[in-house]
């Protein structure tokens, strides 16, 4: 996860430099979502393709991963 922001201008520049991801991930067949979904998803065939805002992909795939774990 990205470190935590302690300035209007570290926070600005890391605004600035996000981009959208969109972040593929094979599903169980049994899986089911509860509560809100905080991304674009799209679900086929047992695939999740999730539009996600960050850094860099690595920053993407982390949200997704923890976001699926919870």
């Amino acid at each position: 996860m990205a470190e935590p922001i302690y300035n209007m201008r570290d926070l600005m520049k890391r605004v600035k430099s996000l981009q959208v991801f969109t972040v593929e991930r094979e599903l169980p067949e049994d899986f089911v979502f509860t509560g809100t979904v905080p991304y674009d998803m799209k679900i086929n065939e047992g695939i999740a393709y999730i539009k996600v805002y960050a850094v860099d992909l690595a920053e993407a795939n982390q949200r997704v991963d923890d976001f699926l774990a919870s």
